[in-house]
């Protein structure tokens, strides 16, 4: 009732003094598009069609739109998006991706488009329609109705300063939800608002409702792949929330870390504090460790679950939460919080309606990452070689020579544990992996079956965004890196060209560039010469770019720029050290940095080393 009171005066106050203002775009039309420009081009077209390509006409019309065009893009900088960069920073961004192409995205819709959904609309109703018949079967999670006062710890409720702080910290980039509040809003009046929000999130969590009006969301879906095939398979469900929602579940995401943090897998890598990254080293270090030791191969297990956030047993949560003895204060606002959910799905300008779904865990809201990993809590718990990443868990087996591999056996437990939950094991997406150096190496004869179809064995795989190769080299992902760096690079030439200075073509370069070749740098720093030179080329030609006029090391001094081997040695040595540090959940890197193998007596660089 609060809640609801809150929005109706909130909207009000926000259609009297903000009213929404309509614009046409045309989604045709570059920003940099002139009348003279246009003008040009219709020449040039009426040129082609009356005289032909090679006449002189056409020639000199296609010389003039090619100079027209690079002009046009220097001005439209110059005089509408260099003045951005101190006054709107976020907008600059926004403009400056825009003229390099580098936030551009190929409209996916009409792939989908058919005769049974000829339009968006038809498609988001079949869509939403879909995701709420994967849980339709889930027996519905009903709302506690225990008429026995419930005691709701001080810890668990929030002061007007906390609250303050965190709606001042909010992005006012971040599209708003089914409520219509922008953050922009609830960021401007952070100080009005905050005593208000904290009595809405007191008052819920005291009485273990969470209000109605939050428990909306609009699902906006992205393509897996270019071009999506289907809906069923090709499509990622994001779902947009409140976000006073969100603010809400960020305090009790808090709560509820201090009560299930020591008590979660410790070799569950999406928790605060740990990475992706972490999860690769760590699988890195059991498959170096143990062929280290010789007399063995090693047989991993990637596991994909069918669906993974859309297909969860709302029942399921709460008795897992209930295991690991959380207060029932929490475990009542969270019933509540995933009880009676509503969705839509918005695909460009077009809605489908409202559906109630029974299960699932909306993606992009803050609890939904860790309700899923105390789901998968006790998820091989008793087998050592594993790392889990939310919903990606692989498993590993250390298999002596001659011996037999128990990892069919294992498989069929996860398997078995998921059907126990609701989950499903995809049989298509699960691969297995076998690392062997061997000499007389027998290939393994016991095949892994899931539902009675075969898992396929690959010599390389994409983990948590890193390719593995069963040989241990880096060369599928050297090449994979480089791809997609060069795939960017065009846009620095487009960017130069629209007049950005040295600096900002520097940072542009930093940020969608080297960040990208730098993902998860640990894991895969350990390169060969050669390949090492492959990823310092990146750079050379990005500078090349920037300035080609100079030398690659007096590019470096004047940009302040280091060499790409240099920040990999570097990283690696930052990673160690915050893991030293690292005073968060039991970490089973902390073991491994801790026991580490004593300084290299040889003049060798061993990949183990």
């Amino acid at each position: 009732m609060k809640y609801r009171r809150f929005n109706e005066v909130v909207s009000a106050m926000m259609d009297c003094f903000f009213p929404n203002k309509p614009t046409s775009v045309r989604e045709s039309d570059k920003q940099w598009m002139t009348s003279s420009l246009k003008s040009s081009i219709s020449k040039r077209q009426k040129s082609l069609h009356k005289y032909g390509r090679n006449s002189q006409a056409y020639r000199f019309w296609r010389n003039r739109v090619q100079r027209d065009v690079k002009v046009a893009r220097r001005k439209y900088y110059a005089n509408s998006v260099q003045k951005l960069k101190s006054a709107n920073p976020s907008r600059w961004w926004k403009e400056v991706k825009s003229i390099g192409g580098l936030s551009s995205r190929e409209s996916w819709v009409h792939q989908l488009l058919s005769e049974v959904n000829p339009t968006c609309e038809d498609l988001a109703e079949s869509y939403n329609g879909y995701l709420v018949g994967l849980t339709s079967h889930f027996k519905p999670l009903l709302e506690c109705t225990d008429d026995q006062e419930t005691e709701v710890p001080n810890h668990l409720l929030v002061n007007i300063g906390q609250v303050y702080t965190v709606l001042r910290r909010l992005k006012t980039t971040k599209s708003p939800g089914p409520d219509g509040i922008p953050n922009r809003i609830l960021k401007t009046f952070a100080f009005e608002f905050a005593p208000i929000i904290m009595d809405i999130y007191n008052t819920s969590v005291l009485q273990g409702v969470f209000p109605d009006q939050l428990k909306r969301s609009i699902v906006v879906p992205i393509p897996k792949v270019s071009p999506p095939q289907t809906i069923e398979d090709d499509l990622r469900p994001i779902s947009l929330t409140a976000q006073v929602s969100k603010v809400m579940e960020g305090f009790m995401l808090q709560s509820l870390m201090s009560e299930v943090g020591l008590k979660l897998d410790p070799k569950q890598f999406a928790l605060p504090g740990k990475s992706t990254t972490q999860a690769l080293v760590y699988l890195l270090h059991l498959i170096h460790a143990a062929l280290h030791q010789g007399h063995c191969s090693v047989r991993i297990f990637f596991a994909d679950f069918k669906k993974g956030f859309d297909l969860v047993d709302h029942n399921v949560i709460i008795d897992e939460l209930l295991k690991l003895q959380v207060s029932p204060a929490i475990i009542r606002w969270i019933k509540s919080f995933l009880t009676s959910r509503e969705q839509c799905v918005k695909i460009g300008p077009s809605f489908s309606s409202w559906k109630p779904v029974n299960g699932g865990l909306p993606q992009g809201t803050k609890l939904g990452p860790l309700l899923f990993a105390i789901l998968v809590n006790s998820l091989l718990q008793d087998w050592n070689g594993r790392i889990k990443f939310v919903d990606d868990a692989t498993a590993l087996e250390i298999v002596p020579r001659c011996s037999p591999s128990l990892l069919p056996i294992l498989v069929n437990d996860v398997s078995q544990y998921a059907s126990s939950r609701g989950m499903k094991l995809n049989s298509k997406k699960c691969k297995e992996m076998t690392i062997s150096f061997l000499q007389s190496h027998l290939p393994l004869d016991n095949a892994i079956y899931i539902d009675g179809s075969p898992v396929q064995s690959v010599s390389s795989f994409k983990l948590l965004g890193v390719l593995l190769r069963e040989d241990l080299s880096w060369c599928d992902h050297v090449d994979y890196v480089i791809k997609k760096a060069n795939s960017r690079l065009y846009a620095l030439r487009k960017l130069k060209k629209a007049g950005l200075s040295d600096k900002d073509l520097v940072t542009i370069y930093s940020s969608f560039i080297r960040s990208r070749i730098e993902y998860a740098l640990p894991a895969w720093s350990t390169l060969t010469q050669g390949q090492s030179d492959l990823i310092e080329s990146i750079q050379r030609r990005a500078l090349r770019i920037l300035l080609p006029e100079m030398s690659y090391q007096d590019a470096l001094n004047y940009t302040g720029l280091k060499k790409l081997s240099t920040r990999r040695h570097n990283s690696c040595e930052q990673f160690i050290r915050k893991l030293k540090f690292d005073n968060g959940p039991i970490n089973p890197l902390k073991d491994v940095v801790a026991t580490r193998i004593h300084p290299n007596t040889h003049n060798y660089n061993l990949n183990y080393s």
